[in-house]
């Protein structure tokens, strides 16, 4: 109906298990370093395609082995308002560590704590097992405390 023809187009879907909603539908990068988990998993260097098909250049996507991990991706946040401490990281989750980009600034005032993010972790697990329980249990393993 909206006759794309190429390029990205950006959904955000909600699930209740019961129905789906569209929450976004956009014509742009996922955001928070969204690709970057996407390119581990993938083996796929996904943030160099997006900027070529955005550039209007031929994208050749070369499909290469996929490793055997798993992956995850967490938004640092604070565990609630006031002034920034530290940044807690518990020493289960350390290890998983693969990639980190924090912007948190000496002091910081975190005054919405359960929306402003302060930096992106890409953490890779042996199982998925690991992997699930742990990314349940994230906002324990790494925040800001305040």
């Amino acid at each position: 109906e909206l006759n794309l023809i190429n390029g990205i187009l950006h959904a955000q879907i909600i699930s209740n298990k019961k129905e789906c909603f569209i929450i976004e539908l956009t014509r742009r990068c996922s955001g928070d370093l969204y690709p970057l988990p996407v390119e581990f998993i993938s083996n796929v260097p996904w943030s160099e395609i997006i900027i070529k098909n955005f550039m209007g250049m031929e994208v050749d996507i070369i499909e290469k082995s996929r490793p055997n991990k798993f992956y995850g991706r967490h938004c640092l946040t604070a565990n609630k308002n006031g002034v920034a401490k530290n940044i807690f990281i518990d020493s289960s989750i350390e290890q998983n560590i693969v990639f980190r980009i924090v912007f948190l600034r000496n002091k910081q005032v975190v005054n919405d704590f359960e929306n402003q993010k302060y930096g992106v972790y890409v953490l890779r697990f042996k199982t998925k097992k690991e992997m699930m329980y742990k990314m349940n249990l994230i906002n324990k393993l790494i925040y800001i405390k305040t």
